[in-house]
């Protein structure tokens, strides 16, 4: 089956429908799919929306299938994935079908991998000259006792990578050699990655060790924009105010900055060095006047809103180049070198209240703390973002409650380990 615009643009699949890639995408004449695990996806609900699936979980024996048949169905699709495990997927999916030829906005696969591996892409910024936090991999217990005399504590011990972890944590803070040398023979002991991305890079099984930057007072600066394949680019930059969890996780709370236009060109030109083109969205935690690279995403991000809100269309862009419209790209990233500079806020209104509350119930909070929160929301409600708040699609807010609250009483000891649990906590 055909399935395209009247115009002949062709659909796009928006794996697990990123909120965000659909406000981006919504009123331009693409056929929009929700492809979902989750029968009642909010995505799914939003009249923006000309079809829906419902697919296996990702990396489950009928997802290929399910993908193949997905494909033949919306002919010559653009395929976004959510998460780094969708790109990974994508790729080797790509790699191993190549008369599908499957259209995707995943870059090049030894970018992909220098970018989501985050020994090789520290590696990277030390070749191109961005300042990282010093990092090191741990290699065993041994390893760690030797070097331990030599660190400045605390550090943080983190896997190399989200792609393919069967291990639901991000990392811990280690405040003495004894407890650097634990959280590392732990991880080596526990953290597992799946084959497809473990045995072509066996070392993603190995933790890194990271200067801990800012304590509680970190900030987190982000870069976010859109490099083509001829090298055209643009970006923005927004601040990260609070995450969920507290130490390690998602962005909760973001607000727009001004563009570091020196470290943006440095960005690029690393990640052309690299061989890479695409979406992207850069994490440097900030030390005084210093801004080191912590992460980098090559995919539709949390608070991309505030860019497609300021005219950078970041998911439209990605579009255009997958389904190769290459001179409306050019076109598209001229005018996006002449944005004005409008001020906005982003938040995930329902998960906030839900952080206050928790914070504010464990002990995390202070009634101070948590007042300056209530502060901070009611001065900045006029201008604030929320992905699942969208002009003239109501059905999709309501759904989203409905998804959450279910998602959380099924899931109470998840909610308390996202929300409840202190950023003090090990």
């Amino acid at each position: 089956m055909k399935a395209s615009s009247p115009g002949g643009l062709p659909p796009a699949i928006l794996l697990e429908g990123h909120m965000d890639l659909l406000r981006d995408l919504r009123g331009r004449g693409v056929p929009l799919v929700a492809a979902s695990s989750y029968r009642r996806h909010p995505a799914k609900a939003s009249t923006s929306i000309t079809g829906s699936e419902l697919s296996p979980a990702l990396w489950d024996a009928a997802y290929e299938r399910w993908f193949e048949s997905a494909i033949a169905r919306y002919e010559g699709a653009v395929v976004f994935p959510l998460t780094e495990d969708d790109s990974w997927w994508l790729d080797g999916f790509r790699a191993t079908h190549p008369e599908t030829t499957v259209r995707t906005p995943v870059p090049p696969r030894e970018a992909l991998r220098t970018v989501t591996l985050k020994w090789e892409l520290y590696q990277a910024c030390q070749a191109h000259g961005i300042a990282a936090p010093a990092t090191w991999l741990a290699r065993s217990p041994a390893d760690v006792r030797q070097r331990a005399g030599d660190l400045k504590f605390p550090v943080i011990v983190k896997p190399q990578s989200r792609c393919g972890n069967l291990h639901w944590g991000r990392g811990e803070v280690a405040n003495n050699a004894e407890e650097l040398e634990e959280s590392v023979s732990w991880a080596l002991s526990n953290v597992r990655f799946r084959d497809e991305v473990a045995d072509p890079c066996p070392d993603v099984r190995l933790p890194l060790v990271q200067e801990a930057i800012g304590g509680r007072d970190r900030r987190i600066y982000h870069i976010a924009g859109y490099l083509s394949q001829s090298g055209t680019w643009a970006a923005l930059a927004h601040r990260k105010l609070l995450q969920f969890p507290r130490r390690f996780g998602n962005g909760l709370c973001f607000e727009t900055a001004s563009l570091d236009v020196a470290l943006a060109e440095r960005l690029v030109e690393m990640l052309r060095a690299i061989g890479f083109h695409g979406m992207f969205e850069a994490e440097f935690i900030e030390r005084g006047d210093e801004r080191l690279l912590i992460d980098l995403n090559p995919r539709a991000y949390n608070g991309m809103t505030l860019e497609v809100e300021r005219g950078l269309h970041v998911a439209w862009y990605a579009y255009l180049e997958a389904a190769g419209e290459l001179d409306l790209l050019d076109r598209e990233l001229g005018k996006a070198h002449q944005l004005e500079d409008r001020q906005f806020t982003w938040c995930r209104k329902l998960e906030f209240g839900a952080m206050l509350a928790s914070q504010l119930a464990s002990g995390g909070f202070t009634p101070r703390e948590a007042s300056r929160w209530v502060g901070w929301y009611r001065r900045n409600r006029g201008r604030m973002l929320d992905p699942f708040v969208i002009q003239g699609d109501r059905r999709v807010g309501r759904a989203r409650l409905r998804f959450q609250l279910s998602d959380w009483a099924r899931h109470p000891r998840r909610f308390v380990g996202t929300y409840a649990r202190r950023e003090s906590g090990r």
